[in-house]
């Protein structure tokens, strides 16, 4: 049990950590996005920088509303306390995750690596999308050690 506990803990303070690191560097230091768009050379689109920006600033946002309501809904504490604040956070996570997956959709091409690093990422997507949307359905069906897992 101790083990499990400072797993959880460890995981939760990496979570917060990234959370924190990618608000601050993107809102904060760099939010021209300077120094990441600075390794972007031999584009095959035209980069429309006020447009990406704004797209960019949208996925951060949700991406981090993501990572936050994911960490909520692993808690078991959490979910005993409050299943209805379980369900919301649910949907929360549910409704970011379709917008990172919307405006990544829209970042892909303009990966540095090229095609492949594109590839990836819409791949990554798609696989997101479909957990997520699993562990909807199992739910809905009253599933819940599927929807668990």
């Amino acid at each position: 049990m101790k083990k499990r506990k400072r797993l959880s803990g460890l995981l939760t303070g990496i979570t917060i950590l990234f959370i924190l690191y990618a608000l601050v560097n993107n809102y904060i230091i760099d939010p021209g996005a300077e120094s990441f768009l600075s390794h972007k050379t031999g584009l095959k689109r035209v980069l429309h920088l006020p447009v990406w920006l704004n797209v960019m600033y949208v996925h951060v946002a949700f991406a981090c509303i993501a990572m936050a309501a994911g960490l909520l809904n692993f808690s078991n504490r959490v979910m005993e306390k409050s299943r209805k604040f379980h369900r919301i956070n649910g949907y929360v996570y549910l409704v970011s995750v379709l917008i990172v997956v919307l405006t990544s959709g829209y970042m892909a091409p303009y990966a540095t690596g090229g095609k492949i690093s594109s590839m990836g990422f819409n791949a990554l997507n798609v696989i997101w999308l479909f957990i997520t949307i699993t562990a909807l359905v199992q739910i809905k069906m009253k599933r819940i050690t599927r929807h668990r897992n």
